[in-house]
């Protein structure tokens, strides 16, 4: 099972709780308001659910060596989890508040994090994934290899003092 279909699940459990209606809450202004926010909260439920069904979709092709074509608009082909990526990055930079948590875009392919330079090198036909590496900025060394950004951000993660 994935995080996302065990926080969806967790979500449907909340649900049952909040989507109960208030009895006699038509006979109270105070009531009648706590039933309209429970039925905005279980709005906000469903419409969470449905995001993270898309997101899961998304994540499951993600890693298989897809490619785009004409994302840029240039008629180039560019490896799927480069678009994915992107969608994430824009999607948790607007969310979150601590820049600290995605990586920085430099260029196409290429990212810094943590004192880190990641480096897409596309997918590798021989063993049917893409690689990316980490350079340490400082060092030069490549420190980090893996078949995802997400993965190589992880093993960063791990080896910093927290």
């Amino acid at each position: 099972m994935t995080n996302n279909e065990i926080m969806i699940k967790i979500l449907k459990e909340h649900k049952k709780y909040w989507d109960v209606p208030i009895p006699n809450a038509e006979k109270s202004p105070g009531l009648m308001a706590a039933q309209r926010h429970r039925e905005e909260l279980v709005q906000s439920i469903d419409g969470a659910i449905e995001a993270l069904k898309f997101k899961d979709y998304f994540d499951g092709l993600y890693g298989q060596g897809l490619e785009i074509a004409n994302w840029h608009q240039n008629g180039d082909l560019e490896p799927f989890d480069n678009f994915y990526e992107s969608a994430l990055e824009d999607i948790t930079s607007a969310i979150s508040k601590d820049k600290n948590l995605s990586a920085k875009k430099i260029e196409k392919g290429i990212y810094e994090y943590k004192g880190y330079r990641l480096f897409n090198y596309g997918y590798y036909e021989p063993e049917h994934c893409t690689w990316w590496e980490a350079v340490n900025i400082e060092t030069g060394c490549a420190d980090y290899h893996a078949h995802t950004k997400k993965e190589i951000m992880e093993l960063i993660d791990a080896d910093l003092p927290s």
